[in-house]
């Protein structure tokens, strides 16, 4: 989008990564992130992320590796247990359960087990969790000639929103701001009808 900006007229994101500039001054951050819980949430990795201790550091110790692996397992299946209950209309999903556990663990197992180097590459893009990149692109979308950039979060999202929503106040009409009414980073999957009808209004 930023290379070819005069071949794209309208751009959905769904809950980006890398879009907040931190060395703008007076944040106005967005309503939503400025509780004690997501102070938390970005002081308590902050402390471990320069010395490179992550969830994988505890996994690839022999001591901690059975450990980790069950704990994160389950810890990511309740989120999503939890959220996958929770529709619009309060009906539920029709889906195995016992076969979500499976995948998520699966998957959560699997990412624990990347190689280290893939590690190191992801740490010298990130600056810290929650997702802050070395390269931020708030300004640079400031001056794209896009007609429309829609950003859409979920309520209990864990990317940072500062920079969407300083957008969407800066200029309402070319920057729109979404969040959803629940879900969190993966409410295309617990939330697709208010995701379907924003994607309906504005393409």
């Amino acid at each position: 989008m930023l290379k070819y900006p005069k071949g794209i007229k309208k751009v959905l994101l769904l809950s980006p990564c890398g879009i907040t500039d931190y060395h703008i001054k007076n944040t106005n951050m967005d309503p939503e992130s400025s509780s004690c819980i997501f102070c938390i949430k970005i002081t308590f990795p902050s402390l471990f992320w320069p010395c490179k201790l992550r969830v994988q550091s505890f996994y690839n110790c022999c001591c901690f590796h059975n450990i980790v692996k069950r704990v994160y397992g389950n810890y990511i299946f309740k989120i999503d247990e939890k959220e996958i209950k929770k529709n619009k209309d309060g009906s539920k999903f029709k889906v195995d359960e016992n076969k979500m556990r499976y995948i998520i663990k699966k998957l959560a197992i699997l990412s624990l087990d990347y190689p280290n180097d893939l590690y190191d590459c992801i740490y010298y893009i990130f600056t810290m969790p929650p997702p802050a990149v070395l390269l931020p692109i708030e300004v640079k979308l400031a001056n794209t000639n896009t007609k429309e950039i829609i950003f859409v979060f979920g309520k209990d999202d864990f990317m940072d929103k500062t920079g969407a929503y300083r957008l969407s106040k800066f200029n309402p009409e070319r920057y729109k701001y979404f969040t959803l009414s629940y879900g969190g980073h993966s409410f295309a999957l617990v939330n697709p009808r208010e995701l379907a009808d924003i994607i309906r209004e504005f393409f």
